[in-house]
């Protein structure tokens, strides 16, 4: 009947997490839960605020992560106010979330 993974304390993450993985009897993912443990209130900077401003707030969120929640406020904007880019600022994203990931393992 399957098996449960759980990864707990989940590193790299500022704050206490844990990861619950669920597998069924093939050891493939049958769902996937991640928990914050304790509450870091950075949220409360953003209510009120205009959604253009996400990007500009939530990068400094986090010290090791901060082009991928740029990047994310970048993209929940947009979804927003349904904006497409064009495909060269796509290319161009995916060239930064590479050298943000490159930047990130080598330290």
């Amino acid at each position: 009947m399957g098996k449960t993974l759980i990864l707990q304390p989940v590193t790299r993450i500022k704050t206490r997490s844990k990861l619950e993985i669920n597998l069924d009897d093939n050891g493939d993912v049958l769902d996937a839960r991640m928990s914050m443990l304790n509450l870091r209130g950075f949220e409360q900077f953003c209510v009120g605020r205009p959604a253009e401003e996400m990007p500009r707030i939530v990068n400094r969120v986090c010290g090791v992560c901060s082009f991928d929640h740029h990047l994310a406020a970048n993209k929940a904007v947009e979804a927003a106010f349904e904006i497409n880019i064009p495909q060269t600022a796509e290319k161009l994203r995916r060239l930064m979330q590479h050298l943000a990931f490159i930047q990130n393992k080598i330290f």
